[in-house]
């Protein structure tokens, strides 16, 4: 399955399962009033009613649901909503973005193929030192491919999502950087690449990277009201001494943020102590 990993698929099932007798309890006296409650009513039969009250609300759940629901997680119509927070929470809570949130395009074509479901459930078996050696090698054989389709950036983003998850971070920022040069104008592939250069002084009092205070200010050139970059570039700035360029990206960034919000009222005191 494309949405219960295998770790949580037995519990999904059995839930499934638990509903069966659910309904029954509950549906049997529910069934039984209505064909002895409503049995005559405007002139129709008990079971007529039965199918109207039972029958056709379900029918239109069902339509509900095949829209709503998508095959794939990378299909579903309430993904986009669901990466913007992400983008908003990452660097909150110290993730990389580009581990955050994927940036693969549903039907997107790819030479890169993710692991099968027989390499998955094997996974889950292995020690954690086995484990983590298949995974290397599965990241291998991707940039392997890689090298033979250099232009697939869905699968440089794949890669650098995957060997950040190794700690392999001088190698993620390589792939991120392929990724770059193959679409400049791509917003994430550019911030996740920020995020590399910036490592761990993200969520540190340790002063940002000159070349990642650099990559952000890129993407602010691209985008001049996003939020990460004006706070990034306001934060370099004031690392470097410049409190005027970092008052101007900050303000910016308040009138973004809903007023009143935690996050203004904190963001609200770091401008004003820049005139002290």
């Amino acid at each position: 399955t494309w949405w219960y990993p295998s770790h949580r698929r037995g519990r999904v099932t059995g839930l499934f399962l638990f509903g069966i007798p659910v309904t029954g309890v509950l549906g049997g006296p529910l069934s039984g009033a209505i064909l002895s409650g409503m049995d005559g009513v405007y002139g129709y039969a008990g079971w007529q009613w039965l199918f109207v009250l039972e029958g056709l609300p379900t029918a239109l759940f069902g339509l509900v649901v095949y829209r709503l629901l998508s095959d794939r997680p990378a299909d579903a119509p309430w993904l986009g909503l669901v990466q913007d927070r992400l983008r908003e929470l990452a660097p909150r809570l110290g993730i990389p973005l580009a581990q955050a949130v994927p940036d693969a395009q549903p039907g997107a074509p790819s030479a890169a193929p993710g692991p099968t479901r027989e390499q998955m459930d094997a996974a889950g078996q292995m020690s954690e030192e086995d484990r983590t050696a298949m995974i290397r090698g599965m990241v291998d054989r991707l940039a392997e491919r890689l090298k033979d389709n250099p232009d697939d950036i869905e699968g440089w983003l794949r890669l650098a999502r995957a060997r950040e998850v190794l700690g392999d971070q001088a190698g993620a920022r390589e792939a991120l950087q392929k990724a770059v040069a193959l679409q400049p104008g791509r917003i994430e592939s550019r911030l996740a690449l920020a995020f590399n250069l910036a490592g761990t002084t993200v969520r540190s009092s340790e002063p940002l990277p000159r070349e990642a205070v650099a990559v952000f200010g890129e993407v602010l050139a691209r985008a001049p009201d996003h939020a990460q970059a004006l706070w990034f570039v306001g934060r370099g700035a004031y690392e470097a001494g410049d409190r005027v360029a970092a008052a101007k990206h900050w303000n910016r960034l308040l009138e973004l943020l809903p007023p009143g919000s935690p996050e203004a009222r904190e963001l609200a005191d770091r401008i004003a102590s820049l005139s002290r």
